[in-house]
């Protein structure tokens, strides 16, 4: 069960590599509560990895501490830090078996003989494996094998469990099912789990809080629904879903004005505007694909209308996701299987939504 009692914190951590011209992480502050299931979510090369190895003792950084359980750890040799973590590779041995996989890292630590079996048995109950305690990895399937390296690692009892991409190796369904029975564990151990992955839906998924980082910064702390629907600005809006995105023209208390549409400003959401209308690159109208209404004869008239022309159909199970052209650009709708029964690829539509599904964040500057 998550607390509000802080276990992890980072402060202002940066790590400058020798060989690299920029630091990878830059004054990094982060902190994780007493049993919170939290993710590190960014494009490759953002800081994610290097922010895991800093927690596990692997990298050093080069200013600033890492406290644990009020403890800094920020210099402590990673054998003596109560952290473990599971990769990708889960690296078990190949001539050992299911059991004896687990209790390697107890008989390293000198765990008296007598209270290893006990705690082998609950760990092997704990991932579902009691069939399996004598076999060995390569007659597991890769789910088998990563709940193996699970076990392992929570066997030791660590305060915090590291996760660097865990579920990458694995096919599309086995990977979801395993998401459900990480997410199982986390909350049936009580273990504050931090795990890194670029799969924002895997992150939504199991996440209590989400930490969005970017060229080695952190963007944006929020539950997922939150970041979802209150992106912090354009570039979290486009990572972790479809984003359509409208330059703003101008704001005031009164009105949103975008290229195409006003927007009452009591009537939108708006992220927290500290400095009244200013912001560094502009201002952004995000709008999900799901809030954006392909419009019939008989449809309500929503609060903004626009008119373009199908560009593209993708078939999505259960919905259809409808490209649109408008000669400011491109916009995506998600139409249920009715409504998009009535599209064709050249033909005009009408698209529309209403002011409170709408998000008003920071742009960003241009790649």
């Amino acid at each position: 069960m998550t607390t509000s009692e802080p276990l992890l914190t980072l402060e202002g951590v940066t790590k400058q590599y020798a060989s690299a011209s920029a630091p990878t992480l830059v004054d990094l502050d982060l902190t994780l509560d007493r049993g919170e299931f939290f993710s590190l979510i960014g494009s490759s090369g953002c800081g994610k990895t290097t922010t895991l190895k800093l927690v596990s003792g692997l990298e050093q950084p080069t200013s600033g501490r890492i406290v644990l359980d009020g403890v800094d750890i920020s210099r402590v040799p990673s054998h003596k830090r109560p952290v473990h973590t599971v990769f990708q590779n889960y690296a078990l041995f190949p001539h050992m078996s299911v059991a004896d996989n687990i209790a390697f890292g107890l008989k390293q630590a000198d765990v008296p003989r007598r209270s290893i079996r006990g705690k082998v048995d609950e760990a092997v109950e704990m991932v579902g494996l009691q069939a399996s305690t004598h076999a060995k990895p390569g007659e597991l399937s890769g789910g088998m094998q990563q709940r193996v390296a699970l076990a392992r690692a929570l066997v030791l009892e660590p305060k915090i469990l590291l996760l660097d991409e865990p579920l990458g190796a694995l096919d599309l369904q086995l990977r979801h099912q395993m998401q459900m029975a990480l997410k199982e564990i986390q909350r049936a151990t009580g273990v504050t789990f931090l795990y890194v992955t670029h799969d924002q839906e895997e992150a939504f998924t199991m996440s209590d809080r989400i930490g969005f980082m970017h060229a080695g910064e952190l963007v944006q702390v929020a539950p997922p629904t939150q970041m979802y629907h209150q992106p912090g600005n354009a570039r979290v809006a486009d990572f972790v879903g479809t984003a359509n995105t409208f330059p703003v023209l101008s704001k005031d208390d009164a009105t949103v004005v975008a290229e195409h549409f006003k927007l009452p400003a009591a009537e939108v959401a708006q992220v927290p505007d500290a400095a009244g209308t200013a912001a560094p690159d502009g201002w952004v109208v995000v709008v999900r694909p799901e809030s954006l209404r392909v419009l019939g004869p008989a449809s309500p008239r929503p609060c903004v209308c626009l008119e373009g022309t199908v560009a593209d159909l993708s078939f999505k199970g259960s919905y259809t996701s409808v490209k649109v052209t408008l000669p400011s650009g491109d916009l995506v709708a998600n139409a249920d299987l009715r409504t998009a029964t009535g599209l064709a690829l050249g033909e005009p539509v009408r698209l529309g939504f209403d002011a409170q599904d709408a998000w008003v964040c920071p742009a960003v500057p241009a790649a």
